[in-house]
């Protein structure tokens, strides 16, 4: 990787977060490789309906807060 290049500083293990098993660079481009996960996700849901109701909101932040605990 170049000077300066994208470099991760924290490594998440958690349910709630996609690992990342590879951050590398090729021709100049950076790139980072995740695991597949299937399904939709965030944006699609909240895309696919007018407004989330308050207990899905509460579970989906709960869900996030306790990926970064």
């Amino acid at each position: 990787m170049q000077a300066g290049a994208f470099v991760p500083e924290a490594v998440l293990d958690h349910p709630n977060v996609v690992r990342v098993l590879r951050v590398d660079e090729q021709s100049g481009i950076n790139y980072i490789v995740m695991d597949y996960v299937d399904g939709s996700d965030l944006s699609a849901l909240i895309r696919s309906q007018s407004k989330l109701d308050l207990l899905q909101s509460l579970t989906i932040i709960r869900a996030a807060a306790d990926a970064l605990r």
